[in-house]
């Protein structure tokens, strides 16, 4: 049996140890491979676990699967895997099914641990169960231009590096954008990248000989967000009908936060694929970052830890449970904007985070909640997309509050805590303010967002 070195690394093989043997035949009436757990795992983790996948294991093939048939049972019932942040709880139901779900049913999580407690028997591999394809991860085939910066990035040292590099599309005319995946290179030190809209070329006159500038806080270029990449995310694809325009002669910047942990590390070059509409749409598209509030005066009420009357970004050392939330009044031209996708942005502290529209009283006053994530992780991230049509997207109107609220764990309970710890040579819990840096915190919503052309 040809085992990946990603399994071997994870620790993972020879964990079904137990009896009955793994691979055995099917006890009466026990799950099999063929008939039954092949569907769930091909039609919800083989767009990640598959030969060349970003998941390394590639658990459609049925042999490896027998050998991880423990690992994969006792990662679907603690819901660690299928990676998915979005539930609905007490406080919030989305507003429509979301895009891809890779979220097992209860009964789905049953089938592959009783599976695993069978011994994992394949069954019949002559009369499969019928499968549906993977959720797709990625734009495929489908994409009209791939373009890399002009050299490779190599970051080094304790301190953490924002990088813009200008990227040229070659545009002689105008095209709509409908899709951009971004190809991560060093994933051990590409932090998050965003990609901007450069319509003026700035980034040219800002760039060094290399085509890359330090540019700490923003790309310094004026267009707008066409995609952006964090552990776990998707490609960014507007709804059918719709699209981002980018104008003859336009460039991208590419903004990328390094982390390189007090080491060198191994060149990274990060680049973009980009899809193009085949006709004009009805609809423009792009996404919008609001939150990260520093004040009362941009938005941050008072939490539960401030440690005077005015409010203020401070997670404290020790801090379970601490919410920073903040709010954004929409402006006078907002009306007919309507949200097809949303997420929410934290470091490593987060574990929670809620967006969610006050109405203005002048409409009806109510509250509509568009996303939570109570299973955050820092490590997969992805924005949830709405399925229907723009006639059943939440639309917003001039005079609405969004409201963004994220939940913290500042304690060694908490795993992403401990990581972030040890990352900075650290053993003990430390306060946390809002800031850039991967050991600093963010609060952000993260918006799609489609308005008439």
């Amino acid at each position: 049996m040809k085992l990946t070195v990603a399994a071997l690394a994870l620790g993972l093989v020879g964990c079904s140890g137990g009896e009955p043997e793994p691979g055995a035949a099917a006890a009466v009436g026990a799950p099999t491979w063929y008939q039954d757990v092949a569907p769930i795992v091909v039609e919800n983790c083989a767009g990640c676990h598959a030969d060349g996948g970003l998941g390394g294991v590639a658990l459609d093939d049925p042999e490896l699967a027998v050998v991880m048939s423990e690992s994969m049972a006792h990662e679907v019932e603690t819901r660690s895997m299928p990676p998915w942040g979005a539930y609905d709880t007490e406080e919030c139901t989305a507003p429509l099914p979301l895009v891809g779900d890779l979220r097992l049913t209860d009964e789905e999580i049953q089938v592959v641990v009783d599976w695993a407690a069978a011994g994992a028997p394949l069954g019949d591999p002559e009369s499969p169960a019928e499968t549906s394809p993977p959720v797709s991860v990625t734009l495929g085939d489908d994409f009209d231009d791939e373009i890399y910066p002009q050299a490779s990035h190599i970051t080094a040292g304790e301190s953490d590096e924002f990088i813009c590099f200008t990227l040229d599309p070659g545009l002689d005319e105008g095209r709509w954008l409908t899709g951009l995946e971004v190809l991560p290179g060093n994933t051990e030190v590409v932090h998050h990248a965003l990609i901007f809209i450069d319509s003026s070329g700035d980034s040219v006159d800002l760039a060094d000989d290399d085509g890359k500038y330090t540019c700490f806080g923003s790309a310094k270029v004026d267009g707008s967000l066409v995609g952006a990449w964090a552990p776990g995310s998707l490609p960014s694809v507007t709804p059918e009908g719709s699209g981002t325009w980018l104008p003859a002669g336009a460039r991208l910047a590419m903004q990328i936060h390094y982390h390189p942990s007090g080491a060198t590390a191994e060149p990274d070059l990060t680049g973009v694929r980009l899809r193009y509409a085949d006709e004009d749409p009805e609809y423009e598209a792009e996404i919008v970052l609001i939150g990260n509030a520093r004040n009362q005066r941009n938005g941050l009420i008072s939490g539960p830890n401030d440690s005077s009357d005015r409010p203020e970004f401070l997670i404290p050392a020790g801090a379970k449970g601490h919410t920073e939330t903040m709010y954004f009044d929409l402006p006078n031209y907002a009306d007919g904007i309507q949200v097809y996708q949303a997420s929410t942005h934290m470091h490593y502290l987060g574990v929670d985070g809620r967006v969610w529209i006050e109405r203005q009283p002048e409409t009806d006053g109510t509250e509509e909640c568009l996303i939570q994530t109570p299973e955050y992780s820092f490590e997969w991230q992805r924005g949830y997309t709405y399925e229907g049509t723009y006639d059943d997207f939440p639309s917003l109107s001039a005079g609405d509050r969004l409201w963004v609220e994220c939940t913290y764990d500042n304690t060694l309970d908490n795993e992403g805590a401990r990581a972030a710890l040890e990352d900075a040579g650290l053993s003990e819990p430390q306060d946390v303010t809002l800031g850039d840096e991967t050991l600093d915190e963010m609060c952000l919503m993260v918006l799609g967002i489609t308005y008439p052309r």
